[in-house]
């Protein structure tokens, strides 16, 4: 988006142009003797006159640029004249003397810049469609899974929103770069050092290049199973949420084989890292555990994953109004623990260690800090339930004035805030820590769903 810039330069010139002196004049008489030797000896008398010097004026402007040029040049000395002496024999003519020297210009000055910092994108101008899934990367930068569009966004820093892959309304199953691309339900995301998204999709996991450049790494489209194996031969259910560590390894929360899948993204090996002891909630270790249904996924600094064990008792609505959920912890070697959680739901404000009732947490976020973010939907509501590495929990009503349903978190280490993607309405929010639980719309605008990049 291209801006013009004018620039507005105001000069007033102002001549002042000096008098001219007039000289005096002698008129001299012949004197005339008796005798015819007699001569006139009166001499004219000198003629003076002296110029007025003449004044520049100082110029003065003010520009959005550069400041104008100076107040024009003074004007010359004022021109003296002087009348020739009339006389006998002997004249003297009359002289004249112009004193006026020429000023200098006057000083311009200016303020301004020549080019102003191009405005920053409004991302509340692009739309969204069913938002999920968000991370993340070190710059800042928020990357989406925009599951109802089937496409994958970027929010940048500086507020621009971009598509990065898919095409908007035309769901399928393509690698490709760009708008070649096809997805069929991006759900989970991440990405890596290298900027390399990770895209949970159906029944694979998709990786994204810098470049846009789309290509599954694990998994087949449309076959379900929980199978490991390499590349196409391993076999997903719902691999839904994604998490990478310190050496680029990926976890996916498979939620409908009730466990956790290990990927190596050179090679596309699937292993089981944990779960697999049927549909119960129990702590363990690899297959010893058992999950109800993991769904979100987020890693600390000594890479454990954590997730949101989700087992919900279908409501009236599409969304479930209770349930029992759990924070579940998951070492790098496979030891699973119960963080927070108990069966039933009776209250969203429970927050009793370790009694700690959820009801359908749906999104998960930890901080530097080990802090773990958790979304609840206790009756339909929006709460998060905030876990700390003491263990001590407590409830952070969210306003429903700006969100309808909150899906997924995510959080910027280096703002050190908490975002959310608003998937009924179709927006990508902060969740600010007021005690008033206020939620500001970053991204999109609230019930309008769509496809649009910022302009």
């Amino acid at each position: 988006m291209s801006k013009t810039t004018q620039r507005l330069i105001t000069s007033i010139f102002c001549t002042i142009l000096a008098a001219c002196g007039g000289g005096g004049s002698d008129s001299g008489t012949t004197a005339q003797g008796t005798n015819t030797t007699g001569q006139g000896t009166t001499t004219g008398s000198t003629g003076t006159t002296t110029g007025t010097p003449g004044t520049g004026s100082t110029g003065t402007s003010t520009g959005t640029s550069t400041g104008s040029s100076g107040g024009s040049t003074g004007s010359t000395g004022g021109s003296g004249s002087g009348t020739t002496g009339s006389g006998g024999t002997t004249t003297t003519p009359g002289t004249g003397t112009g004193t006026g020297a020429p000023s200098s210009g006057g000083t311009g000055t200016g303020t301004g810049t020549t080019t102003p910092p191009a405005p920053t994108p409004d991302a509340t101008q692009a739309r969204f469609n069913g938002p999920t899934g968000i991370t993340f990367a070190a710059n800042g930068d928020l990357y989406i899974a925009d599951s109802g569009n089937f496409t994958v966004r970027k929010l940048a820093a500086n507020g621009a929103v971009t598509t990065i892959a898919g095409k908007a309304g035309v769901q399928g199953s393509a690698d490709g770069t760009g708008t070649n691309a096809l997805f069929t339900s991006p759900r989970g995301i991440a990405v890596d050092s290298a900027g390399n998204l990770y895209v949970t999709d159906g029944s694979v996991v998709r990786r994204i290049t810098p470049t846009g450049a789309v290509t599954t790494i694990a998994g087949r489209q449309g076959e379900f199973d929980n199978l490991d194996g390499v590349g196409a031969a391993a076999r997903f259910r719902t691999p839904d949420g994604i998490v990478i560590d310190s050496a680029g390894t990926l976890y996916v929360a498979d939620s409908n084989t009730y466990n956790i899948r290990k990927i190596n993204p050179a090679t596309g090996a699937v292993t089981t890292l944990a779960g697999g002891n049927g549909t119960t909630q129990i702590d363990g270790t690899g297959a010893q555990a058992g999950f109800v249904g993991p769904t979100a996924l987020a890693i600390d600094a000594a890479n454990n994953i954590y997730v949101a064990d989700m087992s919900v008792a279908p409501g009236t609505t599409p969304i479930p109004l209770r349930g029992s959920s759990f924070l579940r912890k998951v070492t790098p070697a496979g030891v699973v623990t119960t963080v927070a959680g108990n069966l039933g739901h009776t209250t969203p404000a429970n927050d009793t260690v370790p009694r700690t009732q959820l009801a359908f947490s749906s999104g998960l976020a930890v901080d530097a800090d080990g802090t773990a973010y958790l979304t609840d939907h206790f009756d339909g509501g929006n709460f998060v339930k905030v876990v700390r590495p003491d263990g001590t929990v407590s409830t952070r009503v969210q306003d429903t004035s700006s969100i309808s349903f909150l899906s997924r978190l995510a959080y910027n280490p280096t703002t050190r805030r908490l975002y959310g993607t608003d998937e009924s309405n179709d927006t990508i929010v902060w969740l600010t820590t007021a005690s008033d639980g206020a939620v500001t719309v970053v991204a999109g605008k609230r019930g309008e769903a769509g496809s649009a990049d910022t302009p």
